[in-house]
């Protein structure tokens, strides 16, 4: 058997494994599961992992202002938000309609939504990586007409379990390929609402650099040219979870100018309205991701 044909079989074993450990987290008592994240995500700081490095580091450049205590606070209360997100993400990807719907407390400015379809006007719901985005999608193709992106998992059990569960409410998922990029034209031309998570470092070519927390982040220029080509209408969207360990749907309008032309001016618009809403919730941000990864040449943040 070859190394790449090892890679692959590999890959399927640990796919397989992945989703049991899916499927065990569903049925899990939420207590008990969010015991052991939390347990195991202690043990991960400990050990100093790559992922563990990754939340230090980020808050670390992000919150300079902060004492050493005040990051370590906020390391702390980001492990105990995150230690929900295994049960959370599982029972949205196995759970039916009702398990849904019972994580759902109050919506907030949905009139936002109301006023652009009374106008015709298509819609692109832009979402950070802010409590759980699972829950918005969720929300959004339960009550509106809705395509969203996806970026296949390396481990395709993995990838056929979400792929699955982002459909199984009436939503429409297309891939990040040109293939994809043609539904959403298309989909906004039918005034279908977009969703779109902003805070990812896109594929190269792909972006522009903008600052993001005072430092240079690689931010995508997908959504501009979208705006740009259909006449879109922007809103800011989360699902923050609440003191019942239940989930909020948050709209907000933009702050700044979206309909420009100048793509700068956007995405530095774009990348402060994300900090703002970051800085209401911080503890429920994605601090484990490496936003910072792609940096202009010779300037490389994360050394591992």
């Amino acid at each position: 058997m070859t190394q790449k044909e090892n890679k692959s079989k590999r890959r399927r074993w640990i796919g397989r494994l992945l989703v049991w450990v899916i499927k065990l987290n569903h049925y899990l008592p939420a207590k008990q599961n969010n015991w052991l994240s939390l347990l195991s995500s202690r043990i991960a700081m400990r050990l100093n992992t790559q992922a563990s490095r990754a939340i230090r580091d980020n808050i670390s450049l992000c919150f300079p202002e902060y004492s050493k205590q005040e990051q370590s606070n906020l390391v702390h209360q980001f492990l105990v938000q995150n230690s929900h997100m295994s049960k959370e993400c599982a029972l949205a990807w196995l759970g039916d309609k009702s398990d849904i719907d019972a994580k759902l407390d109050k919506v907030s400015n949905k009139e936002l939504i109301i006023h652009f379809q009374q106008a015709n006007k298509p819609i692109i719901i832009v979402v950070p990586h802010i409590g759980n985005w699972e829950y918005f999608w969720h929300w959004l193709q339960l009550n509106y007409s809705a395509i969203t992106m996806y970026s296949p998992s390396k481990y395709e059990a993995v990838s056929k379990l979400i792929l699955s569960s982002r459909k199984r409410f009436g939503g429409q998922v297309c891939s990040s390929d040109i293939g994809g990029m043609m539904k959403l034209f298309k989909g906004l031309k039918q005034n279908k609402i977009i969703m779109i998570l902003p805070d990812q470092a896109p594929n190269p070519k792909s972006g522009i650099y903008s600052p993001f927390f005072g430092h240079p982040a690689y931010t995508m220029t997908l959504l501009h040219r979208l705006i740009q080509k259909t006449g879109a209408q922007l809103i800011f969207g989360a699902s923050i979870r609440n003191k019942n360990n239940h989930f909020d749907i948050c709209l907000e309008a933009p702050n700044f100018d979206s309909q420009t032309d100048d793509l700068e001016k956007f995405n530095l618009g774009l990348n402060r309205q994300i900090e703002s809403m970051i800085l209401k919730n911080p503890s429920q941000y994605l601090w484990s991701y490496k936003r910072f990864k792609r940096q202009p040449k010779d300037q490389g943040i994360y050394t591992y």
